[in-house]
């Protein structure tokens, strides 16, 4: 979290940072994000309901009324599992840094 806000802070980098983690560490990192950065930070995870994930993608990743696609959020924070299912949607971000 500290070298995602060094690039935002000092190399003026503001994302998107895609974080993969273990599914029992995603709230953990969502609140470290929340309690040491100003960054936006959403986690994508719905337990396996795939819609879930379309209606967070239509509402919470992309402004709507852009000609190009800007993304709305800084980090995203989800897991292998869903890195692995969702290659097209996280494949179509221009990720900044991904760890």
């Amino acid at each position: 979290v500290t070298f995602l806000e060094h690039l935002r802070q000092i190399e003026q980098v503001y994302g998107p940072h895609l974080i993969v983690v273990p599914l029992s560490t995603v709230q953990n990192w969502r609140r470290e994000v929340e309690t040491w950065t100003d960054m936006n930070a959403v986690v994508y995870h719905d337990l396996g309901r795939k819609q879930g994930r379309k209606i967070m993608e239509s509402y919470e990743w992309y402004y709507r009324h852009m000609q190009r696609k800007a993304v709305k959020f800084n980090i995203l924070i989800t897991t292998y599992e869903i890195v692995s299912s969702e290659t097209d949607a996280l494949s179509n971000i221009p990720w900044a840094t991904m760890i």
